[in-house]
């Protein structure tokens, strides 16, 4: 603490010029850190603060039982996709070997493409099959469906045949909706505030304001255009396409979403 103390006016000059782009090579800014004596305690402090965030944030995780569960939760999802990803990208073992940075930014992207294109794909085929079971006289759970991945590998044939004849072959139009009822999934302003006040265990009060209200004081601040399109976004008239429940988390992480009550009560210190 000594050694941050002493060099905290050098530090703080090193974090402005980076803010203010006076410095925006890493390598340069290392190479300035590690010349001369001065600068050399500069960076040891450096290095020093480095460890003092590393040691306060492991801290937290074995301290705090919800941060651990997102961040367990948050890097399945992250390797769901990633292992989906390699999965697809099986050449050269999934080693980009070309040194050209544009070359591997280009082999990257295209993984990334396919990778989000057999996503959709995936997408496809499961409302596909949800259809055919409710045309079979299955109720189907929209619970349920928040536990389907769209990581599903088993019926692609990736040494199969590839029908490059087919690319012009224009595809159907696939239809994005579901007849399945998620209404009693739906989550309103006032049903995440009560939940916030639940896990505070005090009242929250909740205030609405009209689109008049909310667009002079938006307007005061942005401009009346930023917050006409600010509004029409986020603040509408509440109608089924507001509230709509949707499976998007599920489809992109692999990983059902948490119900509010729960992400309120994992989150209730930051509203303290």
């Amino acid at each position: 603490m000594d050694l941050i103390e002493s060099q905290f006016r050098h530090l703080m000059r090193v974090a402005v010029s980076v803010r203010e782009g006076a410095i925006s090579s890493t390598l340069l800014l290392l190479r300035r850190l590690r010349a001369g004596s001065r600068k050399s305690a500069t960076y040891t402090a450096f290095r020093e603060v480095g460890r003092v965030i590393r040691t306060v944030q492991l801290l937290r995780y074995l301290s705090d039982a919800p941060l651990r569960r997102r961040v367990t939760a948050a890097t399945n999802k992250v390797e769901a996709f990633n292992g989906f990803s390699q999965w697809i990208g099986f050449g050269n073992g999934v080693v980009i070997t070309d040194n050209d940075p544009v070359e591997q930014e280009k082999t990257a992207k295209c993984n990334a493409l396919l990778t989000n294109a057999m996503i959709f794909h995936n997408a496809l085929d499961i409302a596909e099959v949800v259809r055919q079971l409710q045309e079979e006289g299955y109720a189907i759970d929209p619970e349920d469906l928040a536990h389907i991945s769209p990581y599903l590998t088993e019926h692609i044939k990736r040494f199969g045949e590839y029908s490059t004849h087919e690319l012009g072959i224009q595809p159907e139009a696939y239809d994005p909706k579901l007849n399945v009822d998620f209404t009693r999934l739906r989550v309103t302003a006032r049903q995440q505030v009560e939940a916030i006040a639940a896990a505070l265990g005090r009242e929250v009060p909740f205030a609405e304001v009209s689109r008049q209200q909310a667009h002079a004081q938006m307007a005061a601040v942005f401009g009346a255009e930023a917050a006409d399109a600010v509004l029409d976004v986020m603040g509408g008239d509440v109608n089924d396409e507001l509230l709509a429940v949707r499976d998007t988390v599920s489809q992109v992480t692999g990983t059902p979403a948490r119900p509010f009550q729960q992400w309120a009560t994992e989150n209730a210190v930051a509203f303290r």
